[in-house]
């Protein structure tokens, strides 16, 4: 049961609302940060073996299908780097393009605790 009952408009308003500031604020924050604290492997960007390479979303997912349906959050800020398509093919470019892709990890990563606080005003099984 939610702390904080509302109508289901308002709810489904509130839902919406509240996924664009946390998701454009973790991106602001995200943006902001120096480049050269994504430049390294760290465990969380590391790739897992049971990921096959990336071969588990292919098959699992079908990610080929539909990626280029989502959006490159990269491509919305002025300093933001697009990433939907490599545009060069010198080492700095690809250096750049692994830093930048970390970087959206690490934004993806730091947009799931804030989705703790739908239980605030939505039902469980929402």
């Amino acid at each position: 049961m939610p702390l904080i009952e509302l109508p289901s408009l308002w709810n489904i308003l509130l839902d919406f609302a509240a996924w664009i500031v946390i998701h454009l604020a973790v991106a602001i924050l995200s943006i902001r940060m120096p480049l050269r604290v994504f430049t390294s492997d760290s465990p969380l960007y590391r790739t897992r073996a049971w990921e096959e390479s990336g071969r588990v979303y292919q098959r699992v997912f079908h990610i080929r299908r539909w990626k280029h349906l989502l959006p490159d959050g990269g491509s919305w800020f002025k300093c933001g780097f697009a990433k939907k398509h490599l545009t060069g093919r010198d080492a700095a470019y690809f250096a750049q393009f692994a830093a930048e892709s970390r970087r959206a990890e690490w934004t993806h990563w730091l947009c799931i605790p804030p989705a703790l606080l739908f239980f605030l005003w939505n039902s469980v099984s929402v």
